[in-house]
């Protein structure tokens, strides 16, 4: 075989083993999709029959509201895990605000100085608050324009890594290009 033949035998070869491979493991996991056990797998669906319903009166059974859920707490580990994942990077603390584009080191300071210190702090701050920051700040951070910082933010603290990521690729130094 010639050096050119050899190379693309081998690399198809290598993606047809890979992809079988990928295949029966998918297949052999029984926990890979994170534990999810509402969609029931083929060797059981005909084992899980539905149950017929039984009806019992109201007043022996009061209907508890359901608790509501617990916040959900991300570790700065996962939440640098995921949001590098969607190429973006942290440089800081978890709510690192110079993610957000168009804050710098300075704006984030001045910020935290003003108590906004997270994303979910960003997120809630009106506009006519960040702008009275960037004044009260002089004339230095009177290019700044902090009308789509809310927004990042909120993707941010929901963790909405992708959208924000997408979101930053239409802006320039935080203003829709």
């Amino acid at each position: 075989m010639t050096w050119f033949t050899c190379c693309w035998f081998q690399f198809f070869l290598g993606v047809l083993v890979g992809w079988i491979l990928a295949w029966w493991f998918s297949r052999s996991c029984d926990d890979c999709s994170g534990g999810d056990t509402s969609a029931p797998s083929h060797s059981h669906a005909a084992s899980h029959a539905p149950q017929p319903l039984t009806s019992a009166p109201a007043a022996n059974h009061p209907v508890a509201p359901a608790p509501a859920p617990a916040p959900k707490t991300v570790s700065r580990a996962d939440m640098v895990a995921a949001a590098g994942l969607a190429g973006i990077s942290f440089k800081g603390v978890k709510n690192d605000l110079q993610i957000i584009e168009g804050i710098g080191p300075k704006i984030a300071g001045l910020m935290s100085e003003d108590g906004i210190r997270t994303f979910e702090d960003l997120a809630s701050a009106s506009l006519d608050k960040l702008n009275a920051i960037l004044e009260k700040a002089g004339p230095r951070f009177r290019l700044a324009n902090p009308s789509t910082w809310a927004q990042q933010a909120r993707l941010a603290a929901d963790g909405q890594w992708a959208q924000l990521k997408a979101l930053q690729d239409s802006l320039d130094g935080g203003v829709v290009k």
